[in-house]
């Protein structure tokens, strides 16, 4: 709670100064940076997104964003998530889910990913209560029937089942390994070869999946449906 203070009235000093100290700051920063990625809170990575923003660092302000939005997808993330997304103009039609997929994740959309595993306990142990009363030797139940017990029993049981194996895969979806961006303008090749043949111009904010690497080089498949070899430099990570 206390570093979560501290940054909070960091964030606000950073504003209200003119950035002179601009060596100490990208310190702070880069402190603040290393514990955002332990702990994973939405707010935090939203804070330092409006703060690359202001600085013009438009590329490090979306991948925030990014993190942010992924775990909270509340309204104003979303604004802002979109908003960079066009002002780079980053191409993400390969991730974007159809509408019948939105349909069916919509049940998991609406709360957070913590939110999400909270309400599966909740509603499985509901389901566990209830089952437990209906087996109890009681000739009858006021001012519910039997029938209505157990029928609710395995329902909540059903949707806690449902939310906490959401919670699992949405977990899965939200922190892929393999999720990253592209940091600078540059190229993927043929080969991870410095002499290798050009194949693309990479857009900064580019988003793309890693799956392999080869010396200082990811083989990367981007969000327009490009494969090829991109200097590490290049390319981050959204997470670790």
């Amino acid at each position: 709670m206390l570093k979560r203070y501290t940054f909070f009235c960091f964030i606000f000093f950073l504003f209200l100064r003119s950035f002179a100290d601009e060596e100490l700051n990208s310190s702070n920063i880069e402190r603040l940076v290393n514990e955002a990625k332990k702990v994973k809170n939405p707010t935090i990575f939203y804070n330092l997104g409006i703060y690359y923003y202001s600085t013009s660092n438009y590329v490090k302000s979306y991948i925030n964003f990014k993190k942010a939005f992924l775990l909270s997808p509340d309204k104003k993330t979303k604004e802002a998530f979109k908003t960079l997304s066009e002002k780079l103009d980053i191409q993400t039609s390969l991730y974007e889910p159809s509408i019948i997929e939105k349909i069916f994740s919509l049940p998991f959309n609406f709360i957070s990913l913590n939110g999400i595993t909270l309400l599966g306990i909740i509603l499985f142990s509901l389901g566990c209560f209830l089952i437990f009363i209906y087996n109890l030797p009681i000739d009858k139940i006021a001012p519910f029937g039997d029938k209505k017990i157990i029928i609710g029993g395995i329902i909540a049981l059903s949707l806690g089942l449902i939310y906490l194996f959401g919670s699992i895969a949405k977990y899965n979806y939200i922190f892929d390994k393999k999720a990253a961006i592209v940091l600078e303008d540059s190229s993927i090749y043929d080969s991870a070869r410095y002499d290798a043949i050009e194949i693309e111009k990479l857009n900064a904010g580019t988003e793309c999946k890693i799956i392999g690497e080869e010396g200082d080089f990811f083989l990367i498949n981007t969000a327009f449906g490009k494969e090829g070899y991109a200097k590490k430099k290049y390319i981050e990570r959204l997470w670790e």
